[in-house]
């Protein structure tokens, strides 16, 4: 997917975003000017706060703004993991926009601030280690000599 099929995709998202903060603030506006509360629920009639619906206009931009540079960052983020990564097909390190390699442990955890644990998986265990790994069984490799622990 090009960048700016990417942007394309982004823009629904803050008009979306925008248009529902805009809403919100007519909304608020509205009630102030036309009492809406009084004619809708039969609640006792408020004089104008002009203060007060400024206060809040202001409020709700403020959230506004951070939502919105919120997920202006997630989707930078999502973009960033949707993209085709090009791999080395040997050693399996990922080639970087600056055109340096890098471990692919280390290039998803500083992308996605995910940490690494090493395992073995079954099948490597039996080529690596047939002597100590009983593929029939499908026990887990452990340096603990007790059983009870090599097999939780």
């Amino acid at each position: 997917m090009s960048k700016l099929q990417r942007k394309a995709l982004s823009k629904p998202v803050f008009y979306t975003e925008g248009l529902g903060f805009f809403l919100v603030i007519i909304l608020l506006w509205l009630s102030e000017i036309y009492d809406l509360p009084h004619w809708l629920f039969d609640a006792m009639p408020t004089a104008i706060n002009w203060r007060e619906s400024i206060f809040e206009t202001v409020l709700i931009l403020l959230l506004a703004g951070t939502i919105m540079v919120f997920n202006a960052k997630l989707l930078r983020k999502i973009e960033s993991l949707e993209e085709l990564l090009p791999i080395c097909a040997h050693c399996k390190n990922i080639r970087k926009n600056d055109g340096t390699w890098q471990k692919v442990d280390d290039y998803i955890s500083d992308c996605t601030k995910t940490e690494f644990t090493h395992t073995i998986c079954p099948t490597c265990a039996a080529q690596l280690y047939p002597d100590i790994y009983n593929s029939t069984a499908g026990a887990r490799l452990s340096c603990d000599p007790d059983p009870e622990v090599a097999n939780r």
